[in-house]
Parts: C-alpha cells; structure tokens; sequence
C-alpha cells in the first residue's frame, strides 16, 4: 500500500464471500497486501480505462486459441458472410480470426460483417501494404488495435508468418 504524505486511508464495502477470496488469494495473485489490490485495482481503473477485464480476458482467450490452433482464416470468413476477396498473391500477409473474435463478428449485422472482412482483405491485399502500419498500440499490452469505423479490433501481428491475428471485435468506446 501506498504510505506517503500525499496519500489518504479510504473505506470501501465489499460482499464478505469476496473479500473472504481476496484474502485467500491476495499472495497467489501476486499482491504483498489485501490493501495492494485495492491499491492496484484504483490505479488500473484510472489510470488505464480503456484497457478493461473484458478486453483482458477476450486476448488470454484468444491467445489459448492461437496456440490450440482454434481460428478461422480468411478465406472462411469471407466464404461464410459471402464477401468477394481481392487478389491477396501480391503481397505475402493474411489474417486469421480466432474463436472469440468470430463469436463477436457473428453478433454484428450484415453490413457491419462485411465491412469488417472487406477491410481487413484491403488491409493485407496489394503488394506494397504492411497491415503493421495501420495499428495502434494497446497502451500496457503485447497486442494491438485495429480502428474500423465504430470497430475497435485487438489484434497481434506474427512477423515471421506474416499473419495479422484478430483476437476481439468490440464498438469503440465500449
């Protein structure tokens, strides 16, 4: 816990079953103190709020995926929503979406399906295009994202395969 003249004791009221578990675990989680998750918790929800446990959890997942070799490539996404794709032989990137990524596409609608892939063919297509270009970092994360429209996509880049992996699809500013 924080102990300098700039700090401040607060209360906080949790369900004592939670709290009960945060004190089994506190160590196991890697925390000094009860206190330090707290601590830890408030700074996270601050400081990085754009980088929440849904997107967290969606990257562990899909990370899993990767290794189980659980995706989707392109060529089967664009055959299932019925997008023609361009000549992607010129240039020597694909992508591939993993399960948690294709359980977000399929809750979108058609149009929204559609841009997604269409985008993401453009973004590997041609012969001089490098899909790292148009990634952003995820502040405090090995994973990157993918700006397309009201579309925030987590991704991760293998550069020695030459595969951009989509790993969520979440609305922006949720």
């Amino acid at each position: 816990m924080t102990d300098t003249v700039d700090s401040e004791t607060v209360s906080v009221e949790l369900d004592e079953e939670l709290l009960a578990e945060i004190e089994d675990r506190y160590e196991d989680l890697g925390y000094a103190s009860v206190e330090a998750v707290f601590e830890h918790a408030a700074v996270d929800a601050v400081r990085h709020p754009e980088f929440d446990r849904s997107d967290l959890r969606a990257m562990l997942t899909s990370e899993v995926e990767i290794q189980e070799e659980r995706l989707f490539t392109s060529e089967t996404v664009t055959g299932d929503i019925g997008v023609e794709r361009p000549d992607i032989d010129a240039n020597a990137w694909d992508w591939m979406l993993t399960e948690t990524a294709v359980d977000d596409l399929n809750r979108r609608d058609d149009y929204a399906k559609e841009r997604i892939v269409t985008e993401l063919d453009a973004l590997v297509s041609g012969e001089w295009r490098n899909p790292t270009e148009d990634l952003d970092d995820l502040a405090e994360a090995p994973h990157d994202k993918l700006l397309i429209g009201p579309f925030r996509l987590g991704c991760r880049v293998d550069h020695e395969k030459q595969l951009l992996y989509v790993l969520h699809i979440r609305m922006r500013g949720s």
